[in-house]
């Protein structure tokens, strides 16, 4: 089964909510309200922690823009209120101005966070959400990512489930036991070839290997290039990432609450914060277009965007 159909099956709805919102108030209710099992000290202490390693992930991003500092606060003021509101608004601005000096904050959260599976989650789709708020996360920030989740005790598919929202890319990382160096190797490309260079490497090795080139051939090797073609067209797909709706997005209508296929400078609603925003002109663009606001993606595949829309509506 491919990872893009386990991580649209099974639990794939329970962690989503609008920009993280029904994480974040499963944590905050699993944390405070039975029992007391975490004291008012042990919740500031994860807080502190959080705003450590967003500000650690931006470091290993080498970037710190407008649009990061919007999703820093906005995670913040987020992961206080799945904390049920531990700090104040000015307690929570001076832990902001302060997140820089607080080092090593990753390593130390994700044991502090793995007994609360809600919170783990929550955690994880917040540092996606950082990391890829302006731009892919750099090697650095993607493995950071991807050892918090291991720590925290997450599987490698609530780690890709996690990332959904905010980054395509993370599929990569859920490819297991070598298949992206596989694919790689087939169609002759470094592994961290662009789409442009894979694109290529694939027409290329199409002409060579398609089943029409073949026609006047003996049965055997027509049967052996026909093999050849179809891996070389299952290793082109998984390194494009594409969906099996053959590569076409699905965005919010603004006009009413269904989804469109997706088309150059289309106005759209965010699935997430429900603001109206323009897709870009450049058609090539389309699958990579964020919400400034929020920070997600503007365009998914069709199961995908199904899913969100029936959150959205009621619909689960």
């Amino acid at each position: 089964m491919k990872w893009r159909g386990k991580a649209i099956g099974g639990s794939f709805g329970s962690i989503f909510g609008p920009t993280g919102a029904l994480i974040g108030a499963a944590a905050g209710h699993y944390l405070v309200d039975r029992k007391g099992r975490v004291s008012k000290k042990d919740r500031e202490r994860i807080l502190v922690l959080t705003a450590g390693a967003l500000h650690q992930i931006t470091q290993a991003n080498n970037r710190f823009t407008h649009l990061t500092d919007q999703a820093f606060r906005g995670i913040l003021e987020q992961a206080n209120t799945a904390l049920d509101n531990v700090m104040s608004h000015y307690d929570l601005l001076y832990l902001i101005a302060q997140s820089t000096h607080i080092p090593g904050c990753l390593g130390k959260l994700a044991p502090a966070v793995r007994p609360y599976p809600e919170l783990s989650r929550a955690a994880a789709t917040w540092f996606w959400r950082i990391a890829a708020c302006d731009a892919p996360p750099s090697p650095a920030a993607l493995n950071m990512l991807e050892r918090f989740g291991h720590s925290a005790g997450l599987t490698p598919e609530q780690i890709l489930q996690a990332s959904l929202l905010y980054y395509r890319g993370a599929f990569a990382i859920a490819q297991s036991n070598g298949e992206r160096e596989k694919a790689c190797a087939l169609l002759g490309v470094a592994y961290n070839a662009g789409n442009d260079e894979i694109k290529q490497a694939f027409r290329r090795m199409s002409l060579k290997y398609h089943p029409d080139k073949h026609t006047g051939l003996d049965p055997d090797i027509r049967k052996l290039t026909a093999e050849r073609f179809s891996q070389i067209k299952d290793a082109y797909e998984l390194l494009q990432n594409r969906s099996d709706d053959g590569g076409e997005w699905f965005a919010h209508s603004c006009q009413a609450p269904h989804i469109v296929r997706a088309a150059p400078g289309m106005p759209v609603s965010c699935y997430i914060c429900r603001t109206p925003q323009h897709l870009p002109q450049a058609a090539d663009m389309i699958s990579e277009a964020h919400c400034p606001l929020c920070q997600a993606l503007l365009v998914f595949e069709k199961p995908l965007a199904e899913h969100l829309l029936a959150q959205q509506t009621g619909g689960f």
